[in-house]
C-alpha cells in the first residue's frame, strides 16, 4: 500500500499534475489521515490547455471543475478518493472539450472548402457571361482561354480542385489546432 503523505498532519496544500494514475483510489492512501489537506492545485500545461479551448463557456467550466476540489476537500472523510475523483472529472471534461473543440474546428474547414470552391465557380460563371459564344469550353485554371468542350459537372469537380482548398486547409489548419499530440 501506498502511503505517500499518509498521517503526515501538518499537510494543508497540495500542487499535482494532471494524472490520474498519481493517486490511485483503490489501492492507495496516499493522503490517509491528512486531515489538515483543503486545497489542491493542478499544476503543469492544464491551465494553457484550458485557455486554448474554443469558447470562454468551456473554459469558465473547466476553471470551476478545478476549484471545485478546494470546496469539497476540507470536508471529505476520504481525501485520496476526493482527490482522485477530481482528477478524473478534471481529465473527462478536458477530453470532451477537446472533442468538441476537433468537432467545431472540422465543421470549420467544411465551410472554408465550400466557399473556397463556390468562389471559384463563381469566377468560372463570371467568365462565362462574358464570353457567351464559348459556353462549355472554360476551364476554371485557365482563365477564359478555349480548351476541350467539358460537362458542367467536370466543370464544377474541376473548379473544386483548383480552389486549391487543400492547400490552404492544409496551412490553416496548425494554426487553428492548438492542442499539442498527447
Amino acid at each position: 500500500e501506498d502511503l505517500a503523505f499518509g498521517g503526515c498532519t501538518r499537510l494543508a496544500r497540495i500542487s499535482i499534475p494532471l494524472n490520474v494514475g498519481i493517486v490511485n483510489q483503490s489501492s492507495s492512501r496516499v493522503f490517509d489521515r491528512c486531515e489538515r489537506l483543503s486545497k489542491a492545485e493542478l499544476v503543469g500545461d492544464i491551465h494553457e490547455k484550458i485557455s486554448l479551448l474554443g469558447l470562454k463557456e468551456w473554459q469558465n467550466v473547466m476553471n470551476e471543475e478545478i476549484s471545485s476540489i478546494n470546496q469539497s476537500l476540507p470536508h471529505a472523510s476520504n481525501k485520496t478518493t476526493a482527490i482522485h475523483r477530481w482528477l478524473v472529472s478534471v481529465q473527462n471534461k478536458i477530453d470532451h472539450y477537446k472533442l468538441e473543440h476537433n468537432k467545431l474546428l472540422k465543421e470549420s474547414l467544411t465551410l472554408l472548402e465550400l466557399v473556397l470552391w463556390k468562389i471559384k465557380l463563381d469566377e468560372m460563371e463570371k467568365s462565362m457571361l462574358e464570353v457567351p459564344t464559348k459556353k462549355a469550353k472554360m476551364d476554371c485554371q485557365s482563365g477564359g482561354k478555349e480548351t476541350n468542350t467539358i460537362s458542367t459537372q467536370d466543370m464544377r469537380a474541376q473548379c473544386r480542385l483548383d480552389s486549391n482548398a487543400t492547400v490552404v486547409i492544409e496551412n490553416v489548419f496548425p494554426f487553428l489546432y492548438k492542442f499539442k499530440d498527447e
